[in-house]
């Protein structure tokens, strides 16, 4: 029900929307030219999250403008609540962690983007009510490959829940909204960071990408990306898989076993007897034929399986247009 949200086809839909974003971005970082060291983290984070915001809600929030809005600022606090409740072992029961500061401050913030992410699926369930019983809606609106007009994700979960409340109640599309803002804005901007960190530290890996940018672009700095543009950046997707190999933007994969099993994935991508000099940041190690030439579980930035990230596609559009 959710993998057409994310139809290899789909992000096409919001390559503008991302385009956008990322110009925001790269204006904020012309801001601070100078030689000075620049922390990125932020502005991308800010960016992130005004791109999920507009693809998964349909809204704009402008977060680099209200970077101090109750939603902006909560969605910050609870990531960083989680990471300190992980690393703070008097924190893992909840009895004791309810009643502390940090536990109350916790619940206040996913309070407030719990009722934000209710009130935006309350208007569009009205609006998409209003649609029908005036008939506005066009075949444009069809769910297939050749869809033309975006739709946001919570557009496709609230026609299920039209045509069965039971199947998926409010609370349901809430919760899968709310997993995807979060993911969306937590997980990508580390990828992003790293990978301008790493760029940056590797001048001549960067030259690479600047030519090949200059190839599909020419003198063109200001022109809109497009899905064919997206299609020929193979140097800035190798350069943004290493980097993720190098520092994943997910440490973690749970699941569910027989037996206790711990496998560390930062170990493995570290492997020399998978990856040669595996401290040596080298897009080269992406290429379709020395993938091929590895086992396909020796790196899973977004996990495999039947279980594996629905939303993988997007997460690899987003950071090539943001880096180029």
């Amino acid at each position: 029900m959710l993998t057409p949200a994310f139809h290899f086809r789909i992000p096409e839909d919001f390559i503008r929307v991302i385009d956008e974003h990322s110009q925001h971005f790269a204006a904020v970082l012309e801001g601070h030219e100078g030689g000075k060291p620049v922390e990125i983290t932020s502005p991308v984070s800010m960016s992130t999250l005004d791109i999920i915001c507009e693809t998964a809600m349909g809204v704009k929030i402008h977060a680099h403008d209200n970077s101090g809005s109750d939603y902006v600022r909560a969605a910050y606090d609870v990531g960083a609540s989680l990471i300190e409740r992980m690393v703070k072992p008097w924190h893992w029961f909840d009895i004791f962690y309810t009643v502390s500061a940090e536990g109350r401050r916790y619940s206040k913030n996913l309070d407030t983007l719990h009722s934000f992410t209710r009130k935006v699926i309350e208007k569009r369930k009205a609006e998409m009510l209003a649609e029908r019983e005036t008939n506005t809606e066009t075949s444009n609106n069809k769910e297939d490959t050749g869809l033309k007009k975006r739709r946001p994700f919570l557009d496709l979960l609230l026609e299920t829940h039209l045509e069965d409340s039971q199947l998926l109640p409010l609370e349901g599309i809430r919760e899968e909204v709310d997993t995807f803002v979060f993911e969306g804005h937590d997980t990508t901007p580390m990828g992003v960071s790293w990978t301008l960190c790493l760029l940056a530290e590797n001048p001549d890996i960067q030259a690479k990408v600047h030519q090949g940018l200059d190839d599909i672009f020419g003198n063109d700095n200001d022109g809109s990306i497009t899905q064919d543009d997206l299609s020929k950046m193979k140097y800035i997707e190798r350069c943004i898989k290493e980097a993720q190999r190098l520092y994943p933007s997910v440490p973690l994969i749970a699941r569910f076993v027989n037996q206790d099993l711990m496998i560390f994935t930062n170990v493995t991508y570290r492997d020399r007897d998978v990856f040669p000099d595996p401290e040596i940041y080298n897009p080269d190690r992406c290429l379709s034929k020395n993938v091929a030439a590895r086992n396909p579980f020796a790196y899973i930035p977004f996990s495999a399986g039947p279980r594996n990230c629905i939303g993988q596609k997007f997460a690899l559009v987003e950071p090539k247009i943001m880096v180029a």
